[in-house]
């Protein structure tokens, strides 16, 4: 069969993100920018229910504080008003210290009002409007009629940001299998494997071993000038040989803090680790053949969800090992025997 790329357009996990906020920016900046005679609206978004805020979206002629943008607020409104889940205003000035209230007495801001932004019990965000002058009870109402309207756009947006992950995800795993399954060369398909696993997690640098039971060791093949050199380690040895020779997935969001992390490498390479995902691949009778290694992921370190999504794919990775091994087998067969 023609050999095959692995598409690599498909967007990331890292690069959804931003589609996420540009969506739930767009959205929510139609609905609080209606709200009239505002110095300020504003919405920030909560992530994985953990306290800090990011904004996401704001209209008005009053700037944000730089130290708002991202961060906790758990001490100011915003922050009271994820943890309460209840609004929270303020009318004139306040003996409060924070920044945010700091920033409303420098602006003469006479009222704020900070809503949470509700998905059942779940808190998404917080609405801020800030108003040079009290505003009337009507717009009071209204204030709370457009944080329900921001919730349900917050709402869109994570369910079809969802929907498209699991998409991109689907695409993706179809094209790797496309990709795995287009070549018996050994050499060649471990490049493959390498390029998809590096793709999928945006890691810098990989590497697979394949196990070898006649040694108990663990070997790959490793760039060396034009040629493909081999290196071989015993299993057990190394966070790769241990993960081989146990089956366990391994995370190591710093290295150095890691005492399994051998330095040595590093040091003669001139190359810093800074993380490292290894993970098994398991043949359909469930014995390791395989143990895949990620180094340094570019946005952070690597998470569950990359080990997860690998994990999937490694059944296509060891049925197109074995496939690749059995084959180079019949030609080293075939080769002894013209010798012969």
């Amino acid at each position: 069969s023609e050999p095959r790329t692995l598409n690599t357009s498909t967007p990331s996990v890292a690069t959804e993100e931003p589609m996420r906020n540009r969506f739930s920016s767009r959205r929510s900046s139609r609905l609080i920018g209606s709200v009239r005679k505002r110095s300020l609206s504003a919405i920030w978004t909560t992530k994985d229910g953990a306290s800090d805020l990011q904004l996401v979206s704001r209209t008005g002629r009053l700037e944000i504080p730089p130290d708002l943008v991202k961060g906790p607020s758990t001490e100011t409104i915003l922050g009271k008003a994820v943890s309460h889940r209840l609004p929270q205003t303020v009318t004139g000035p306040n003996g409060e210290q924070d920044q945010l209230s700091r920033w409303a007495k420098q602006h003469r801001v006479r009222f704020l009002g900070a809503y949470p932004l509700l998905d059942d019990s779940k808190v998404q965000g917080v609405l801020l409007i800030a108003c040079t002058k009290s505003p009337a009870k009507p717009l009071l109402a209204l204030f709370r009629v457009h944080a329900r309207l921001a919730s349900m756009a917050l709402r869109e947006a994570e369910l079809l940001f969802s929907t498209q992950r699991t998409l991109n995800k689907l695409s993706f795993l179809v094209e790797a299998s496309k990709a795995l399954n287009s070549t018996l060369d050994l050499a060649e398909l471990l490049g493959r494997i390498l390029d998809v696993a590096k793709t999928h997690t945006e890691a810098e640098r990989g590497t697979l071993f394949l196990v070898d039971d006649k040694t108990n060791e663990i070997w790959s093949l490793i760039a060396h000038g034009l040629e493909k050199q081999e290196i071989r380690l015993p299993i057990g040895k190394g966070i790769a040989g241990h993960v081989a020779q146990s089956g366990e997935v391994v995370l190591i969001p710093d290295a150095y803090a890691d005492p399994r992390f051998n330095p040595e490498v590093d040091k003669r390479t001139g190359y810093r680790t800074r993380n490292i995902l290894c993970l098994p691949i398991r043949n359909k009778a469930g014995k390791i053949i395989a143990a895949l290694q990620l180094l340094n992921k570019q946005h952070g370190p690597f998470v569950e969800e990359d080990s997860e999504f690998l994990l999937t794919l490694s059944g296509h990775m060891a049925l197109a090992l074995e496939n690749a091994q059995l084959h180079q087998q019949l030609i080293d067969k075939e080769r002894m025997e013209k010798e012969l």
